[in-house]
């Protein structure tokens, strides 16, 4: 149980429960969640609180993992929300300091005449560059998604870690 801390909006007092199961038999982990909580805020056309349960698979074996979920829920009365996503991460010895990803997900949000559909599928690699560096580049493609969202979009990313070891 917690006490949400958006520092964008104040949700009412209340608390917010969390659940979270799962198991494991050699490279395969199965897990399955529950969450309830308070909106942030109470609009005309979100009011109610936030469910969502899902049930998620990995697997990792010699350099590739594959893993999946599948979420159902509403994030406030009177809309639903069910979807999933899959996707593999794959570093075998021959790549070098290269990681590939691919990742395909669906969403289907019922809100009534608000209602959309956006799928996406993404394709990205991520790569040690000298000095400490990691860069990243990830192309996504969705659609069925409202008009006002990009259908396709490339991220390019660098980041640097500071680390300091234990003596």
């Amino acid at each position: 149980m917690g006490v949400p801390q958006d520092p964008a909006g104040r949700r009412r007092p209340g608390l917010g429960e969390v659940v979270r199961v799962q198991g494991y038999r050699g490279p395969l982990i199965v897990g399955a969640s529950y969450m309830h909580s308070r909106p942030s805020r109470e609009l005309e056309f979100a009011s109610g609180a936030m469910r969502f349960t899902g049930i998620d698979v990995r697997w990792m074996s010699h350099g590739i993992q594959l893993r999946g979920e599948w979420v159902t829920g509403r994030p406030f009365l009177r809309a639903a929300t069910e979807g999933w996503y899959a996707d593999a991460i794959i570093h075998r010895p021959a790549m070098g300091p290269i990681t590939a990803m691919v990742r395909v997900e669906r969403l289907d949000y019922f809100a009534g005449r608000f209602s959309f559909f956006p799928r996406r599928f993404a394709l990205g690699a991520r790569g040690r560059l000298p000095y400490g560096f990691i860069g990243h580049v990830n192309l996504t493609r969705g659609w069925g998604t409202p008009q006002r969202l990009r259908k396709t979009s490339v991220d390019v990313g660098l980041s640097y870690s500071i680390r300091e070891s234990a003596r």
